[in-house]
């Protein structure tokens, strides 16, 4: 074969790697010397050579684009020049290191790509920062921004014109205690008489401060997501935003979007509503102090504002689980590991946190406000993008009933491809 299609270089650590091709056939060799001026994550243009053997091999080939800009690693001293010694899962050789000549032999250090298999110091990288800076330039973290071109003044009321005002309605933040970015508040109204609630679910409306295709609107799809690190969160959009004038921070004006949900007196969903709103924090929680009045009573420093609408939440929450567990749903003991850093980023303990009844309600509402979303847009026709499970293979459903046994539970599961199906939501075609 002589045509030259494109792909994504792939390095294996032992020094040769693969271009995963574009075209659906799968993964060609690359051979070390026509790899060493490319790093993971290259897209490059390629001449194909089938052997006799029927292996694929990947040559001459040619940069088309370049997501990796950092390489980290040790500076080394060889010939009378400085070289870096790229993690070898970016790169199979060493670079050339430049501005790096007062350094010593075994320093840490993060360089910019400057040109094939040349790059530019830009900081020395303290031995206790090693481990996440590995982690950081690997995956092609970022943690600069572009500087911000957009209007982050208070909300007017020409901003609000069109917005429904729920500003008066008591709505609370319920996050970690160390949680800068609160970018999601509930509220409920109490029961009206026919027993049924109304949930408000209101997210941060992004798009009211970052125009589409703005640096700001690009460096986050570039990101895709924040990424949470031991003692660090590398946000998805810059602080000023996440953490200033996105974030609900309580007695301040915000605009949003809002899901509204009607819950009846037994769980069920009986009608959703989307719209833009402007919300206003009337308190910042804590999973911890919620979980503590709700299974305890004690009120703590919460304002006695908002209680009132945390025993209705507590309500919406148990019905929404009863609902769940009528239709199948299973909820998980979960425990998670909590990191404490020094202020040189040293970790000093480890914390075993479970799920408290504050993380099992917020858990519920989003979860219903997502349900709700996808609902609301399939009944109006409207595109939207769903994750579906596929049914699971019968390997899997065997692991999965062996283990069950285990631990003292019979599940009785049907065969998969049995007209009685033992996992209906997957049976029905439901979304």
């Amino acid at each position: 074969m002589t045509e030259q299609p494109i792909g994504t270089i792939a390095v294996h650590p032992r020094g040769f790697g693969f271009l995963d091709l574009d075209s659906g056939l799968g993964s060609a060799f690359v051979v070390p010397p026509d790899l060493n001026a490319f790093v993971a994550g290259d897209r490059v243009s390629a001449k194909l050579v089938t052997a006799a053997d029927g292996r694929i091999s990947a040559t001459a080939l040619s940069l088309v684009e370049r997501t990796q800009r950092e390489l980290y690693g040790p500076v080394v001293r060889r010939g009378g020049r400085l070289w870096l010694r790229v993690d070898r899962t970016i790169a199979n050789t060493d670079w050339g290191l430049e501005g790096a000549d007062a350094l010593a032999d075994g320093t840490l250090v993060v360089a910019l790509i400057a040109r094939p298999q040349v790059a530019q110091l830009t900081r020395v990288v303290a031995p206790v920062d090693a481990s996440l800076e590995l982690v950081r330039v690997r995956h092609g973290l970022r943690t600069d921004y572009p500087a911000l071109t957009t209007d982050l003044a208070e909300p007017s009321l020409v901003s609000l014109m069109g917005r429904q005002d729920l500003r008066e309605l008591p709505t609370v933040t319920i996050d970690g205690p160390t949680s800068r970015d609160l970018d999601d508040a509930v509220a409920v109204l109490p029961a009206g008489k026919d027993g049924g609630l109304r949930v408000f679910v209101s997210i941060a409306d992004v798009d009211a401060a970052v125009p589409a295709g703005s640096p700001v609107d690009l460096e986050a799809r570039a990101r895709g997501t924040s990424v949470y690190l031991a003692g660090q969160v590398l946000n998805m959009r810059p602080p000023a935003l996440s953490e200033e004038a996105l974030s609900f921070l309580p007695g301040v004006d915000r605009m949003t979007l809002t899901a509204e949900l009607r819950l009846d007196a037994d769980g069920a969903v009986t009608a959703v509503d989307l719209y833009p709103s402007v919300i206003r924090s009337h308190a910042r929680l804590s999973y911890s102090a919620v979980t503590a009045f709700l299974d305890h009573g004690d009120s703590g420093d919460i304002p006695p504002a908002v209680l009132p609408t945390l025993r209705w939440l507590r309500t919406a929450s148990a019905r929404l689980g009863a609902m769940r567990t009528a239709r199948g749903g299973v909820e998980l003991l979960r425990e998670e590991a909590y990191f404490t850093v020094d202020a040189g980023g040293e970790p000093t303990a480890i914390d075993v946190r479970a799920d408290g009844s504050a993380n099992v309600l917020v858990e519920r509402l989003m979860v219903a406000a997502n349900e709700g979303v996808a609902r609301w847009l399939v009944e109006r026709g409207l595109p939207g993008m769903f994750r579906v499970h596929e049914e699971p293979d019968a390997d899997t459903v065997n692991q999965l009933v062996e283990s069950a046994h285990a631990f003292g539970f019979e599940l009785g599961l049907a065969e998969v491809g049995s007209t009685s199906c033992s996992f209906p939501r997957t049976c029905q075609g439901s979304r």
